[in-house]
């Protein structure tokens, strides 16, 4: 089962997210700040990130994701809907950047379709890179990543 992370700060719009995946079929946790994320017991394979966070901005949080899970899909929820912004979003590393109010259907979909064009293929090849002799380490990243 897929586990998704949503870091949005809006509670509403955080759960709502979280009852939809869950009923789409994935496991799906909530957090309110890039802070608590570290509570979070499973490592996600998809993040739902807000851009406007509070404390560490979703900027940063997904350069940060980047270093640590380069593999995770990051999909963006945020009502900044400047072209700088956007394409600072996918500069930093979101795969899909979508603003809000965001149709919970047209999230699953976009986010679908990329596992299965996307960052689903980067994990089979990063599992087959780390699974060869010199290539698997904890510390140890992918070239694709």
């Amino acid at each position: 089962m897929t586990t998704v992370a949503i870091i949005e700060d809006d509670d509403e719009l955080r759960e709502l997210t979280r009852q939809f995946l869950c009923a789409e079929g994935f496991h799906a946790v909530g957090v309110a700040s890039a802070e608590e994320l570290s509570e979070v017991a499973v490592l996600p394979s998809l993040y739902i990130v807000d851009l406007n966070l509070p404390g560490t901005d979703g900027y940063t949080l997904i350069r940060r994701l980047r270093e640590v899970c380069p593999t995770a899909g990051v999909v963006v929820f945020s009502a900044r809907d400047r072209t700088v912004d956007v394409t600072r979003g996918y500069e930093v590393g979101a795969d899909i950047y979508l603003t809000k109010p965001v149709d919970p259907t047209i999230c699953w979909r976009r986010s679908n379709a990329w596992s299965k064009n996307g960052w689903a293929r980067r994990l089979r090849h990063c599992a087959a890179w780390r699974a060869q002799p010199g290539g698997s380490s904890l510390t140890g990243r992918c070239p694709c990543a």
